[in-house]
């Protein structure tokens, strides 16, 4: 997402050739952007659906600024308490309003060293919870927090 950091992203390649794994990932370190790591390469035969078709989950950590007289503890518990979390989306110069609730999968707040909170975000064909709003619904502004997508779950093949 805009604005959003990442680590364990994954990468889908389909080859014209067949060529080593070996081979494939020197290829890709050799092209890759300074700070960005190539930390595994593998081959996957046979039909199968794509990884963006298996997306199911996406895990976040949420850097906040360290502010005096803030209950971060007591805003996380207040959206998972939530029965409902409405927002609003622009989409193509419609609004559109939707329950951010049931994309809230898990959500922890961790205050030391520094406030952080990890969450777990339905992100699927259905729906995807966005980081952004999770920081809305917190109560705070989004361009105060500095947000890493640090995982990506995938349905399992059948």
């Amino acid at each position: 997402p805009v604005g959003v950091m990442s680590r364990g992203d994954l990468l889908e390649l389909i080859l014209l050739e067949d060529l080593p794994v070996k081979e494939v990932a020197v290829s890709l370190e050799r092209q890759a952007v300074p700070g960005l790591e190539i930390e595994a390469v593998a081959r996957l035969r046979g039909k199968r659906k794509s990884l963006a078709a298996r997306l199911r989950e996406a895990l976040y950590e949420i850097r906040v600024p360290d502010a005096a007289g803030r209950d971060y503890a007591a805003a996380a518990q207040a959206v998972l308490a939530a029965q409902r979390l409405p927002m609003r989306q622009d989409r193509r110069g419609q609004m559109r309003e939707y329950d951010f609730r049931p994309l809230v999968l898990e959500l922890s707040y961790h205050p030391d060293p520094n406030p952080l909170f990890q969450a777990r975000l339905r992100h699927d064909p259905q729906a995807t919870g966005r980081p952004g709003d999770l920081v809305t619904a917190l109560g705070l502004d989004p361009a105060e927090a500095e947000i890493t997508r640090v995982g990506l779950v995938l349905q399992p093949e059948s």
